[in-house]
């Protein structure tokens, strides 16, 4: 039987712009859209919990969402625009990103009653979830912790009001996933490679945290074990959503009973093959081993 996840977090509609073109590939994005599919791809059977315009650009997202398998019942649509995010990418693959719309998420009756249905609830970009929503996701936390089921969360980079939101919502046993940066921020802790991160997040108050080092690959502890994983040499055209996609594919291997450093493994090649395009289905992973 698939594992089920539960996921909110930021829904948008990116516009991906090269170099000098003014013509853009519309695609999905927003950090619970990419690791709800990168997951589903893996096998998971994964429900989509946010908001978008009631627009051409909403309707395309739950399109593509539900051709992904995606559970899309509660795709919530607003009067507002959806949300776009401009994004263009310089000849060496880095991007620069730049906002439009104004959908935003609420809570309607029955939606804290989802912690029996699903095994686990996963916040991706949760300093945004925060920042804008608090109040339903400390609801929804607290019904999953009630339910024991289990509770993941995906970091941005972060303030100082939102860091301690975070930690108000947060346990030693849950799954945090976070990048060097945004680390560095939490914990002050920094380094020029992954090994360096070995100690500094042993020492740190996420006992299944995780971590990515960008071409350095990534770090995982889980209680006082830590595992690492180099990245595959890739030819980078754009890091956009990569982070994402880690984190579905980490989830979705855990959950179907994988190890950590087998999850981290999997994740870390999965990430890396993203970057070499800038297309929603190249982002997703190329291939699934799933247990029957």
């Amino acid at each position: 039987m698939s594992s089920t996840l539960l996921i909110i977090g930021p829904l948008v509609v990116d516009n991906i712009y090269e170099g000098e073109r003014e013509d853009f590939e519309p695609i999905p994005g927003g950090n619970a859209v990419i690791a709800g599919a990168a997951a589903s791809r893996f096998g998971l059977k994964v429900t989509l919990l946010g908001q978008c315009g009631n627009d051409r650009a909403g309707e395309s997202l739950t399109s593509k969402l539900q051709e992904h398998h995606v559970d899309t019942r509660f795709l919530l649509s607003s009067r507002g625009e959806s949300k776009v995010c401009s994004i263009r990418i310089d000849r060496e693959g880095e991007w620069h990103r730049g906002w439009v719309g104004d959908a935003v998420l609420y809570l309607v009756p029955g939606h804290g009653s989802f912690s029996t249905n699903y095994d686990r609830l996963h916040i991706a970009g949760a300093n945004s979830m925060a920042r804008t929503v608090p109040h339903i996701c400390e609801e929804l936390v607290r019904r999953f912790r009630d339910a024991g089921k289990k509770v993941s969360f995906g970091l941005n980079r972060v303030s100082q009001d939102e860091r301690e939101a975070l930690h108000g919502w947060m346990e030693e046993k849950d799954i945090v996933f976070m990048n060097d940066v945004e680390f560095c921020e939490l914990t002050g802790s920094c380094s020029d490679d992954s090994g360096g991160y070995a100690g500094a997040i042993l020492a740190s108050r996420y006992g299944c945290g995780v971590i990515t080092c960008g071409s350095n690959g990534a770090v995982a502890r889980n209680g006082l074990k830590l595992f690492s994983c180099s990245s595959p040499q890739v030819t980078v055209r754009s890091t956009v959503g990569a982070g994402d996609v880690f984190s579905g594919v980490f989830l979705a291997r855990v959950d179907q009973g994988a190890s950590t450093e087998e999850a981290l493994r999997e994740a870390v090649r999965c990430a890396s093959e993203s970057c070499e395009s800038h297309l929603w289905d190249d982002w997703l992973p190329r291939e699934t081993s799933l247990p029957e």
